[in-house]
C-alpha cells in the first residue's frame, strides 16, 4: 500500500497531488503493459496482410482462439508491437481525453434505473445474448492491471478475476446449463 502523507489523497480517493500523479503515470504504463501483452502473448498471429510482416495482436476478434502458429514479438526491436510503440500509442490515446473535469464511471444493470441531471452522459453496449463473454475476454487484461495496480487503487481491484456474476449473458456454463441461462438472460433483460 503506497505510504500517505498528512493532506494528500491517491488517485482513487480523487487526489490531485503527488501520489495521485505518479498513480496516474503508473495507470498510462500499466494500459501500455496491457496493450504489449495483447502483441507478446502466444495467441498473437501473423497479420493476413500480405504486403506487411507483421504480427497482429490476439484481440482482433471478441474471442481468444487457438493459434497452430504464433508470431513472436521481440519487446526491446523497433518493429511493430514493441513496448515504445505501444506506450507511444497509449500516450497518443491520452491526449486525447480531455484534460479538465471530472467524472464517475457508474455500472448498472439493464433493467436499473439512472436519476436524470443535465451533466451525464451515458454510454451503453447491448447484451449479446450468448456471443460475447466480454467479463472472460477482460481477465487477459485485468490480471497484468491488478498486478501492477493494486497497491495504488485497492477498490478496483479487490478479486483475482473480473466479476461476472451479473453479466448479462446466457452462458450455459455459468448458470447450471441452456434453459438457465435463457432463463437467467431473458429475466435480465425485462
Amino acid at each position: 500500500m503506497a505510504t500517505r502523507y498528512a493532506g494528500t489523497a491517491g488517485l482513487d480517493e480523487g487526489g490531485t497531488g503527488s501520489l495521485a500523479y505518479g498513480a496516474a503515470v503508473a495507470v498510462g504504463l500499466t494500459l501500455a503493459i496491457g496493450r504489449s501483452a495483447d502483441f507478446w502473448t502466444c495467441l498473437a498471429t501473423w497479420s493476413p496482410q500480405p504486403k506487411n510482416e507483421l504480427v497482429s495482436h490476439a484481440f482482433t476478434r471478441q474471442t481468444m482462439s487457438m493459434t497452430w502458429d504464433f508470431g513472436e514479438v521481440n519487446p526491446f526491436s523497433d518493429s511493430g508491437g514493441n513496448f515504445v510503440k505501444n506506450l507511444e500509442f497509449t500516450c497518443r490515446a491520452f491526449e486525447r481525453v480531455p484534460a479538465a473535469g471530472s467524472g464517475v464511471a457508474v455500472q448498472r444493470a439493464a433493467d436499473a434505473s439512472i436519476e436524470r441531471t443535465d451533466s451525464v452522459i451515458g454510454a451503453t453496449d447491448p447484451p449479446y445474448y450468448d456471443n460475447v463473454p466480454y467479463a472472460d475476454l477482460s481477465d487477459f487484461f485485468y490480471t497484468w492491471h491488478r498486478r501492477a495496480l493494486k497497491s495504488l487503487m485497492p477498490s478496483l481491484y479487490k478479486t483475482l478475476l473480473v466479476h461476472k456474476g451479473e453479466e448479462l449473458i446466457a452462458e450455459p456454463y455459468r448458470h447450471g446449463g441452456k434453459q438457465a441461462a435463457e432463463r437467467f438472460f431473458e429475466q435480465g433483460m425485462v
